[in-house]
């Protein structure tokens, strides 16, 4: 016997991929019919629908730190 919640959530996230990856070759064609902000949400939308990884934001005050880090290293400072 088939479960079907299961299966529906299965075509979903199928479903999901597949419209990430047409709109990634969409993108590498530099054919892109929506706004930035339009394109952000459809792809977080997809993006959980799939059940994929959410990208990780970068943290500014993180990247100063390595760069201030970086900066003493290569002046010999510790």
């Amino acid at each position: 016997m088939v479960d079907i919640p299961k299966f529906v959530r299965a075509k979903t996230k199928q479903g999901a991929v597949r419209r990430i990856e047409d709109i990634r070759v969409l993108l590498a064609t530099n054919s892109r019919a929506s706004e930035d902000d339009e394109y952000k949400q459809l792809m977080n939308t997809l993006i959980r629908a799939a059940g994929l990884r959410p990208e990780v934001k970068f943290d500014r005050e993180k990247f100063e730190q390595l760069r201030a880090l970086q900066g003493n290293f290569r002046k010999g400072g510790k």
